[in-house]
Parts: structure tokens; sequence; C-alpha cells
């Protein structure tokens, strides 16, 4: 018998009996030092789940997701570490997807400083690219290899980000930001996946001009290269005008950029936020960026949140941006996600969700659009079990590839969590 074959029950075992002598998550109150078991099986069956071209071949998959969590919360401190792993049965058994990541918080008089850590290990296989995107800050983040994930082998991500704060209880403050990444591939089928490492650095200032308004500066410094690639630097200088108002607030923004592999930009940009009522809250901001030489880009950001009903809940995010890339390629990114919740009873939630992406080359050329839909419905069960079903389509068109990717798949899950508080 396989190694990981023995580890997949023990393990779920193991966590079960541990878990077993902790109470559901939902009944404990926030704060404090908290530690946290979560178990999950998942069953999933579909077409051309790999993502391929021109593909249609049926297959399915399970496989047992185990997580780890503990958390920590003061006055001035706040300390979170999560780990998980899911285990696939089948032939062959083994690791699907693990990872790890690390969060610290530190406040004082005037100054705020945070640290994150991640580490994450996937089968490109098992893995939905949409599920990749991810909204932070209030912007949709999109992955440079989104659109060549496909085929088998491993990915692998690590991200470190440290940022300080200080005067924050000052007219006058400033910050600093740093932040670095990097993606590899092993034994992968893909062509185009090649690894790639980044890291910026920045420093913000900003300046209370009167009591309802706030000037930021930002400039950076940019460094990224790929596996037998030059490495490239890129320089910006930003600015932002921001005028707070009841309700919400209005802004005015500026960012030049000097990368060393093209055309130097510019970008304008105009913003608002309003909270709408008591049940809506709207982000928005809309601009240009023009290249030395070329033509102007349109460029965007919307958030929208709106509770109808108490039972029913709608999400919008939208997302347009040139980017320089690891490659020296810059990129039109275009990026859009929407969800929409509705409690039909006091157990049971039914969910439906999109999500869209479009890469394009700002040059001219080929592009790629990736687009995922999934309904799903929840079910909560006795003793903090939760039941989820659903069913996912997923497409992909690639002009450069040169055929069209369709994915089915029908998924059921079931898990809980639980928690102590110490």
């Amino acid at each position: 018998m396989r190694r990981a074959d023995i580890c997949l029950p023990v393990l779920a075992l193991a966590a079960l009996l541990l878990a077993t002598a902790l109470p559901s998550a939902a009944q404990q109150e926030p704060g404090g030092k908290r530690l946290t078991f979560g178990v999950a099986q998942r069953g999933e069956a579909g077409r051309n789940l790999e993502l391929q071209p021109g593909e249609r071949g049926a297959s399915s998959f399970a496989a047992t997701t185990l997580s780890a969590g503990l958390s920590s919360v003061t006055r001035r401190q706040a300390l979170s570490l999560s780990a998980d792993a899911t285990l696939r049965t089948g032939k062959p058994p083994g690791l699907e997807e693990g990872g790890m990541a690390l969060r610290y918080g530190l406040r004082g008089a005037g100054t705020a400083l945070t640290a994150r850590v991640s580490l994450r290990r996937q089968e490109v296989a098992f893995l939905s690219p949409l599920d990749l995107v991810d909204l932070e800050d209030g912007a949709l983040q999109v992955p440079e290899d989104l659109g060549d994930l496909s085929g088998r082998g491993w990915r692998n991500d690590s991200r470190l980000s440290l940022s300080g704060k200080f005067r924050t209880d000052r007219r006058l403050g400033f910050g600093v930001e740093l932040a670095a990444s990097r993606l590899s591939y092993e034994d992968t089928t893909a062509r185009g996946l090649r690894d790639s490492r980044s890291l910026t650095a920045a420093l913000t200032a900003r300046l209370d001009l009167a009591p309802d308004m706030v000037l930021s500066l930002r400039p950076g410094l940019a460094v990224q290269q790929q596996e037998g690639g030059a490495r490239l630097h890129s320089r910006s200088l930003g600015a932002r005008l921001a005028h707070r108002q009841r309700g919400g607030s209005h802004s005015v923004s500026v960012e030049a950029l000097w990368p060393d592999a093209s055309a130097a930009r510019l970008s304008l940009t105009a913003g608002l936020t309003r909270a709408l009522g008591p049940a809506q809250d709207l982000s928005l901001s809309l601009g240009a960026t023009m290249t030395e030489g070329g033509e102007p880009r349109l460029v965007t950001g919307l958030s929208y949140l709106r509770r109808m009903t108490p039972r029913d809940r709608l999400s919008l995010s939208l997302d347009r941006r040139v980017r320089d890339e690891a490659d020296g390629a810059v990129v039109l990114v275009t990026a859009a996600r929407g969800s929409y919740a509705r409690a039909l009873d006091r157990q049971t939630t039914l969910r439906l969700g999109g999500t869209y992406v479009a890469t394009e080359s700002a040059r001219g050329g080929g592009a790629t659009r990736d687009a995922g839909l999934t309904l799903s419905v929840g079910r909560q069960l006795a003793r903090g079990w939760v039941l989820d079903a659903g069913l996912r389509r997923t497409l992909r068109a690639d002009d450069t590839a040169g055929g069209d990717a369709v994915s089915d798949a029908i998924f059921v899950s079931l898990g809980r969590d639980w928690s102590r508080k110490f």
C-alpha cells in the first residue's frame, strides 16, 4: 500500500477525533485566541476538467481537505496563521493542493505595521484558473499566468509583503511598502508557463490639506524577471487628492510610469465612494491610460454591494487596467465578477456567481478570454455540518492557441469547522 493511501484516512480520522472535542465555530465569540480545525470531503465529475482545447473526455475525482488555524487578537496586535492540505483519492492518490498563510498586524500611537507571508502548491489538472482571481483592497487581482494554466503539472506560488504607516495621527504622515513574489512550475504540459519573480518597493506620503481633504504621494520601483529573460525595471510616481464627505468621498489620481521594456505611460482617473443608503455601497473610478506614441486606453474600477432584502445579497466588481508583465509585454486586463445569494429558508442558501477575464496585448494581437459560471445550493445540517452541491461551466477562448476549451462539472461537498477559544 502506498504512503498516500495510509495518510489520507489517518489524517482525516485524527482531525475528526480532535475536532469532536471542540464546540462549533459559530458558537464562539470574536476576539482573544482561537484555534480552529476543519474537514471537508469533495467529489467532482465532469468533462475536460483540464481545460484543453478540443477535448471532451470525462473524468472524476474525490478529495479530502484538512485545515487548521490559529488567531490571536489584542488591542494592539493581531496574528493569524492558517494551513490546509487537499488529499486526492482515486488513481493515483496524492496531494492535490496545500498551503499556509501568516498575517501579523501591530498598531500603536500613530503607527501601523503589517506583515503577510503565503505559500501555496497546486496541481494544475485539478485547478480552476478563475478561482485564482482575488478581490484585494477593492480591486480584482488577476495572476499573469491565468490564460496559460491548463494540462498537468505543479504550480508553486510564494508571496511576502511588508508595510508600515507612521505619524497616522499627525497632519503629515509617511509610510513604506515592500512586496516580493515568485511563481514556479514543475512537470507542466502547457506551453508558456515559465518561472518568474517580482519585487516592488514604494514610499508613501500623506498631507492633510484640510480636515476633509487629503493629498497622497507614492513614488515606487518594480523589478520583474522571467526565466531566461532580462531583469526589467519600472519606476512610477503617483499622486491622489481625496475630498471626504458625509457618506463617501471624491478623488482625482494621476500616475506616471517609466518601464524599461516599453514606452512611458500616464494614467488619469477620477473616483468616488458613496453609501447609497443603509443597504447599498458604491465605489467607482473612471479614467484613461495614455502611452507615449500610442492610443489612450479606458481604465475603470467598480465595486457595488446591495442588500436587496434580508434574504437577498448582490455584489458586482469590475477592474480594467494596463499592466506590465515579467516577459516585457504590456497587456490590457479586464476582469469582472458578480455574485447573488438568496436565503431560501433558515438553513438553505442559493448562490449564483460568475467571473470573466480578458487579457489582450496593448500593442495589438491575440487575446485570451476566460469565463466561468457556478450555480450552487448550500444546506446547514445538524451539528454544524454544511452540504454544498452545484454545477460549474468554464470557457476559454485563446486567439494564439487556435482553439477554444469548454469544461463542465458537477460537484458536491460536505464539511465542518470546529473552534475553541482560549
